[in-house]
């Protein structure tokens, strides 16, 4: 799991209640697939996937995993993912897509959904 200090820095952290670097997931909902980021505790890459936007697809995809960390940004998908994400045991941030994009610096080539 990552956690950002007040000046931004991005650190590692553990789950407090087993000791044990848990995922972190960012998930980018669109109409049809959405995409999804799986970092270590450490904050490495694990997964870069895409998956249907549906309530099943997701459910098949986040049921199997130990509690997780996962971003999304707030939107008309957002509501049903927070809510079952939820429901399956996970933490769910759901962030402002305008005040992310200014707070997190540009990885992708301009124009890149990515």
């Amino acid at each position: 799991m990552m956690a950002a200090s007040a000046s931004g820095t991005v650190t590692p952290t553990t789950d407090a209640t087993i000791g044990t670097p848990r995922l972190t997931i960012g998930i980018n909902l669109g109409d049809q697939h959405s995409h999804l980021c799986v970092l270590d505790g450490k904050g490495a890459i694990l997964e870069e996937s895409r998956l249907q936007t549906k309530p099943a697809a997701f459910r098949q995809r986040f049921a199997g995993l130990p509690p997780a960390r996962i971003a999304i940004e707030a939107g008309t998908h957002s509501p049903w993912a927070n809510a079952l994400l939820r429901e399956l045991g996970h933490e769910v941030l759901v962030a402002n897509p305008r005040k992310v994009r200014a707070a997190v610096p540009l990885v992708a080539p301009t124009g890149s959904s990515r």
